[in-house]
């Protein structure tokens, strides 16, 4: 929590630090206007920002803090006398406590408050603000009350913080480059710079809810974050500068950060780097263990269902050197199965590269831009669980990993993940968990009106219903055998591979404006019942007022 002290801070130029913070009720400022049925002549406040005055444009931000023996329920603001919103409240403020220590076990121990507004909404000139304080009892102050004004012909341009590196880190090897950005037009883009020179730019849309819970008012706030992994092999060592540099879409830029940093590689061949995006971890992989059922082939009279292991590897120099990942190999159990170099193949009849590394992957080349391999980074292998316990193997627990060798021969595991055989016997078998993943909603995406989820599933049972919950209530079933030719692609070589998908009409106007969980949970053929994924999202429909 105490880090969300320092994003308050950091969107504001008006702040006070403990050093010179003032007795509120001696400031005419703060000077409180008491309603009717008001809160205790003890309430201390002060309000930072917008000083009286000011001139605001874009997302303007109304923040400070209040503190009383009894504790605070909620802050609405009002403009021009008519409500606008509410605020967060109970955000940690350490300077204030550290001023005013008598409220230290107080209700108002988290005495911190943030709102804000969108400007545009209103016209330019002067305008009026005040904020009511309600309390437990349901008593209400007035305070804050003041002018300011607005200047719509201003872009603020983006706001944000770099949370990595921090001023003087040392950085060496592939090294994560992140933190979050703001704007009310949205964000364009956002380039990392090294002395002054680009050299890539960050992934947006990052889930961030604490960025949200701080900035709700913020369009996209709940996916603000970003990233890169800066390859600091192709920067010399030593003393470098580092900064941000963020543009959103009506080409307004602003720079976030500007730090020195350190850039320290070893003369020595570092070993590559990546991770097995599938199977997930503890996954049950399914195989045809009866000898009478013929396989493998996409289609026949019973399942047999092929494994595929996919994923990424990558790979920095050393100094000036180009690093490059040369093979990639799949272990079980510790054991070679397939090399890249020696196994890879085109299968005609699945119309896919098998046991290959170089297959291209864009999303990887987002975070890692510049890097050797990409976009040519993936690798992709299959395995028939089946023909390995018919061989030898047993069901139960197992480990995959992927070892990736470089053109240095620096080899290494980059992963290594447990997952766990079983067997089908014709149609018949033991109870499996099903397989599957929510595309839509993605973490925090902000939703309005009606919205269809959508997903995949795949379970050896066959699947009877796949059902929707929000909430711990349950909405409805979704429906079932949407084609995904992807999931046939990447996951799956058979008829119910391609017939995996499903869909979900949600009226999100039926939901209140506010966090939410999506739970699916898939029902076999037996009567099994298993929950195939969860998912967080944010409504933002019209806002009520209190």
């Amino acid at each position: 929590m105490k880090n969300l002290f320092i994003l308050f801070f950091f969107l504001c130029s008006n702040f006070v630090f403990s050093s010179n913070l003032e007795d509120p009720l001696s400031l005419e400022n703060s000077l409180s206007l008491k309603t009717q049925n008001n809160i205790s002549d003890s309430l201390l406040w002060y309000i930072e920002a917008p000083l009286p005055n000011a001139t605001v444009s874009g997302i303007a931000i109304v923040q400070g803090w209040v503190l009383s023996y009894t504790d605070i329920t909620a802050i609405h603001l009002y403009i021009d006398d008519e409500f606008t919103t509410s605020a967060n409240i109970d955000l940690p403020r350490d300077d204030v406590i550290e001023h005013y220590p008598q409220y230290a076990n107080s209700p108002s121990a988290n005495p911190g408050f943030t709102v804000g507004f969108n400007s545009r909404n209103y016209s330019d000139g002067r305008h009026i603000l005040h904020l009511i304080v309600v309390d437990e009892t349901g008593a209400s102050s007035q305070i804050g009350r003041r002018y300011f004004y607005i200047d719509n012909s201003l872009n603020p341009g983006p706001k944000g913080y770099l949370e990595s590196p921090m001023p003087g880190d040392t950085l060496w090897g592939p090294y994560p480059v992140y933190g979050w950005v703001l704007d009310e037009d949205g964000v364009e883009r956002v380039e990392v710079l090294i002395d002054g020179l680009v050299v890539g730019k960050a992934n947006l849309n990052g889930p961030r809810p604490d960025i949200y819970y701080a900035f709700s008012y913020y369009p996209n706030a709940a996916r603000s974050g970003f990233v890169m992994f800066l390859d600091t092999t192709r920067i010399d060592n030593g003393f470098h500068e580092i900064s941000i540099m963020a543009y959103d879409n009506l080409a307004q830029s602003s720079v976030l950060a500007k730090r020195q940093i350190i850039i320290s590689n070893q003369p020595i061949n570092t070993p590559p780097f990546g991770k097995i995006d599938w199977p997930l971890r503890d996954v049950e992989l399914v195989g045809q263990c009866d000898d009478s059922c013929p396989g493998p082939s996409p289609d026949t009279g019973c399942y047999h269902p092929l494994n595929f292991i996919t994923g990424w590897a990558l790979d920095t120099g050393s100094g000036k050197d180009n690093g490059a990942v040369a093979w990639v190999e799949l272990l079980l159990d510790g054991s070679i199965l397939f090399n890249s170099r020696s196994d890879c193949y085109y299968d005609f009849a699945f119309d896919t590269w098998v046991n290959c590394y170089g297959i291209t992957r864009f999303d990887v080349q987002a975070y890692y831009p510049g890097y050797t391999n990409v976009p040519q980074a993936g690798f992709k292998f299959w395995i028939d669980v089946g023909n390995l316990v018919q061989n030898g193997y047993s069901e139960g627990v197992h480990y995959l990993g992927i070892r990736a060798g470089d053109v240095e021969n620096t080899h290494t595991v980059i992963d290594e993940i447990p997952v766990v055989f079983r067997c089908l016997y014709a149609f018949a078998g033991p109870p499996l968990r099903p397989a599957g993943y929510i595309d839509v909603p993605g973490a925090y995406e902000y939703l309005k009106e009606t919205v269809r989820f959508i997903g995949w599933a795949i379970d050896y049972n066959r699947i009877s219903r796949i059902r929707v919950w929000i909430d711990g209530i349950y909405w409805g079933d979704a429906v079932y055998g949407d084609a995904r030719p992807d999931v046939y692609e990447n996951y799956e070589r058979s008829t119910t591979g391609y017939y995996s998908g499903w869909h979900f009409d949600m009226d999100t106007t039926l939901l209140s404006n506010s966090e939410h969980d999506l739970v699916i949970e898939v029902i076999d053929s037996a009567g099994d019942s298993r929950i195939l994924g969860e998912r967080r999202f944010v409504v933002f429909n019209n806002i009520t007022t209190p």
